[in-house]
């Protein structure tokens, strides 16, 4: 018998040539074990590790990749300067958002 692709395998190409790897999804707080698949040292694809007890993905996981990648993603922190709902922020620096998280706790 010649061994034949998987059903999965053929309708998803883009998983071939992917650099796979274990890890700990980090999307939701679950922590759901999963296998990512990399290219060029991007987040490609995502499954679920079978080969862990807690090896599933949750729908946020499925869209991984989009929500890392998403151009309406903080990637540094902003303060409010407008009045509540008005989207009015600026950026500031880590130590002063640090800063004013510790201070927030007190």
């Amino acid at each position: 018998m010649v061994p034949t692709k998987s059903v999965q395998d053929q309708l998803q190409p883009q998983k071939l040539g992917l650099e796979w790897t274990k890890g700990v999804c980090g999307i939701c707080p679950a922590g759901c074990w999963v296998e990512v698949g990399l290219k060029n040292g991007k987040l490609a694809d995502i499954k679920q590790d079978t080969g862990h007890p807690l090896g599933m993905l949750c729908r946020r996981g499925q869209h991984a990749a989009e929500i890392i990648y998403s151009e309406h993603r903080l990637k540094y922190p902003m303060r409010r300067v407008g009045a509540k709902g008005s989207h009015e922020f600026e950026r500031i620096t880590w130590d002063e958002a640090y800063d004013i998280s510790v201070c927030n706790r007190n």
